[in-house]
């Protein structure tokens, strides 16, 4: 059979999740199928060669098109046209039978050809108001529920954004899967940075609202008066106001911005943590939990939405909402004797791939 694949997510060229999730997921069907054919199809007014060359195989067939990206949507969103599998038609010569999207797109297909798209979350949906202008524009625009409405199968990254699914759209829950994320790929040497003298928390994120790191800044804060204790924390990441809306935070002594870090700067402060926190109000799936598992370190990290499917048992739990429970999870945390360690997930890309061929050569 052919199947199509949407680059389009990958376009921005950053480290966020669903860009994790895209490339992985795209190199690990590539590894573990050789008997299908793959139209790896991206839309861009600029060179973008480079990304289709990444995932260049003896079983692929790579379509750069040079359509402007705003135009393009447009027509997609509102005329529903062209049809993609028929585009990619035209330009290949190849019939698509399964078209995947890794990421919410206008995407119209014909009828004849299986539709699926993965859902990270409903974030849109249910805090629009962390989102740009140019964010809620765009959503506004190409419709999510309907968009997801219109796939044949839907995979969902965890269950609990499965069931936010069912709930917002009514979606029969047989055409949805859940399929797990698993660790991204991390370099097996850390960076050459001298340890830190100093013990610290860790956390990594976009700078935006609902990862709730001005809640966390004044739980820590609070915290660190009541205890007077020389732990510090540190946050890793960087914002992106093309997608999410403005967020200012404050910082002292004990609390250190790290900026945009490498995957290399990323394993070295996982490794030498004592712990990592997720102070999210809302995540699909949390990638970065996952990474931290993988180094066995304590979670520390909300108790809503898919963090205790994510987390596990072992996780110490805190209502992102109030600043008191933070605070006093990190007390309980930090007196703790023997804190409780996570254990890594026992699921590979491997595992996420071929669970996923699975859904996309259904028919």
């Amino acid at each position: 059979m052919v199947i199509a694949i949407d680059l389009r997510p990958l376009l921005n060229e950053t480290k966020s999740g669903v860009e994790v999730y895209c490339d992985h997921i795209i190199r690990h069907l590539l590894k573990n199928d050789k008997k299908n054919k793959y139209v790896l199809f991206v839309n861009s007014f600029a060179n973008k060669d480079h990304i289709l060359n990444k995932y260049k195989k003896k079983n692929t067939v790579l379509i750069h098109t040079r359509i402007p990206n705003k135009i393009f949507n447009l027509a997609l969103a509102i005329f529903k046209k062209p049809k993609l599998d028929i585009f990619l038609y035209r330009k290949t010569g190849c019939e698509i039978d399964t078209f995947f999207f890794p990421d919410l797109r206008p995407a119209p297909v014909s009828k004849s050809c299986q539709k699926v798209m993965t859902v990270h979350d409903l974030a849109f949906k249910h805090f629009p108001n962390f989102f740009s202008l140019k964010s809620r524009l765009w959503y506004l625009l190409i419709k999510p529920l309907k968009e997801y409405k219109s796939c044949k199968q839907l995979i969902a990254v965890s269950n609990f954004t499965k069931k936010d699914l069912i709930i917002e759209t009514s979606i029969n829950e047989k055409k949805i899967i859940t399929i797990h994320e698993a660790c991204p790929d991390l370099p097996q040497h850390s960076s050459n940075k001298k340890k830190p003298a100093f013990k610290y928390l860790f956390t990594i994120s976009t700078i935006e609202p609902r990862k709730n790191l001005n809640r966390l800044i004044e739980a820590f804060s609070l915290f660190k008066h009541k205890n007077q204790s020389k732990i510090k924390l540190l946050v890793a990441g960087e914002k992106n106001l093309k997608v999410f809306s403005n967020q200012k935070l404050d910082s002292n002594e004990d609390i250190v911005f790290l900026g945009s870090i490498s995957d290399e700067e990323k394993v070295f402060y996982l490794k030498h943590a004592e712990a990592f926190i997720a102070p999210s109000v809302f995540e699909g799936f949390g990638l970065p939990i996952v990474e931290a598992k993988t180094f066995s370190l304590p979670i520390l990290c909300s108790n809503n939405t898919s963090f205790p499917e994510i987390a596990g048992k072992e996780a110490y739990y805190f209502d992102p909402h109030k600043t008191k429970s933070i605070e006093k999870a990190l007390t309980i945390f930090c007196r703790s004797k023997k804190a409780k360690k996570s254990a890594p997930l026992k699921n590979n890309w491997d595992q996420v791939a071929k669970q996923t061929l699975t859904v996309l050569a259904s028919n």
